[in-house]
């Protein structure tokens, strides 16, 4: 049976030089995090890995200066902690942060959240499965907040109570997170485009985000849809209830509301799976009509994609995003669709001719496939050079058209296209 976790514990696990592995998303251990944060010196020397998402996980495990917290998305932009050690950031795609846990990152502790044994003598990992099993079988001990208040849906992973070596226990639910509504209407008119390209029948994958969240309202009359997608959120949930997703559902990481966390605990249309039975290629070849709908930064008139720095600063990192582009082209029938507002806040364009120096280029020009503002629908797929910026352009904001062709014809004739 698994010990009580204490700090004395903890002092013993957490040597310099030890590698821990902490569960994210709303399955993130805060329990844990907070005996970390009582005495900031358990974490020297130590490094922690996982897959901490920008605003939504928020606590910076690298609290002594000497410690270390490898992220593959840049939290330290959003976390300001004082004295606090190094974050590293690996750019990698979903899949390859999981193969990277698998097969090359050496864990000594795993830190997860788990829901109270079965009586099976099971624990669920609840509403989050993503990068776990990637590490289950290398950890060298696992330290679990066992939550009362984590769902336990029936179709999610589940780890042997007897394999954890150390529980603390604690009734906090998982956090929730409300979609933000600002810019409703521009969102809403760029939905209106995307359910254009979505068939009944379709399998859609969908992020997290008001231009996502509008989508899945625009989706509400279509019929017999699928999920397979990194994320189910409240918005999938209305359209369960709407009839138009009647079919079994494949996702990572339930995230929502409570509304959303007393469905998922009770219903077995949704199966919780991790990032090699999601983000893979090999895995969404094998779906038919598969649909993906993700954001981005900006995109250039050659195609190339933006999704991670804005005005100079990184605010994200690669993500699932070209998994699901190439997972797409990989479906048959598949189709990847790149929805986002033609300005940014400021009246800044987000159509622009080339990437600026220093721009992360997340997605090249030959995975793009649609291209989506609130003024139109670029189809790329199969488009030549010149075809692709002419869409583009006639998809940016009326007042940036006439500099982005300007521009676009001085570089044709300085042959830098």
């Amino acid at each position: 049976m698994p010990g009580r976790l204490t700090a004395e514990t903890l002092r013993h696990l957490l040597r310099p030089g030890t590698t821990v592995f902490v569960e994210s998303a709303s399955a993130e251990p805060l329990g844990i995090a907070a005996m970390l944060a009582e005495d900031p010196a358990l974490t020297r020397g130590v490094r922690f890995v996982g897959g901490w998402l920008p605003g939504i996980n928020r606590f910076d495990y690298a609290l002594d200066p000497d410690a270390v917290m490898e992220a593959f998305f840049p939290i330290r932009a959003f976390v300001k902690t004082p004295g606090a050690g190094r974050q590293i950031v690996r750019p990698l795609h979903y899949s390859e942060i999981f193969t990277y846990l698998r097969d090359v990152c050496p864990i000594d502790v795993a830190f997860l959240q788990v829901a109270p044994p079965d009586r099976d003598g099971n624990c669920s990992l609840g509403i989050v499965a993503e990068f776990v099993p990637a590490i289950l079988g290398k950890a060298k001990t696992i330290v679990a907040e066992v939550s009362s208040a984590m769902p336990a849906p029936p179709l999610a992973v589940k780890i042997p109570y007897h394999r954890l070596g150390w529980v603390v226990e604690t009734d906090r639910p998982p956090p929730e997170f409300p979609i933000d509504e600002r810019d409703a209407a521009v969102a809403a008119t760029i939905a209106k485009h995307v359910a254009t390209l979505v068939r009944d029948g379709d399998t859609l994958q969908v992020g997290l985000g008001r231009i996502q969240h509008a989508v899945l309202r625009q989706l509400r009359d279509h019929r017999n849809l699928g999920l397979h997608s990194g994320l189910v959120s409240d918005g999938v949930l209305d359209l369960i209830e709407a009839g138009a997703m009647p079919r079994p559902l494949v996702a990572a990481v339930g995230l929502g509301t409570r509304r959303l966390y007393d469905f998922l605990g009770e219903t077995r249309q949704v199966r919780f799976a991790s990032v090699e039975d999601v983000h893979f290629t090999t895995a969404l070849a094998a779906v038919d009509r598969f649909v993906s709908i993700n954001s981005a930064l900006e995109v250039d008139l050659f195609g190339q994609v933006n999704a991670e720095i804005a005005d100079g600063r990184r605010v994200s990192g690669v993500g699932g995003l070209v998994d699901f582009m190439r997972g797409a082209r990989a479906s048959p029938g598949g189709r990847s669709i790149l929805a986002l507002p033609a300005t940014a806040r400021g009246g800044v364009s987000r159509i622009v001719a080339r990437l600026a120096p220093g721009a992360s280029v997340s997605a090249a020009r030959a995975d793009l496939d649609y291209v989506v503002t609130e003024h139109g629908v670029a189809a790329l797929r199969y488009g030549s050079v010149e075809e692709r910026a002419e869409a583009l352009i006639a998809i940016a904001a009326p007042s940036e058209r006439g500099d982005l062709e300007r521009v676009w014809r001085d570089m044709v004739k300085e042959g830098r296209t």
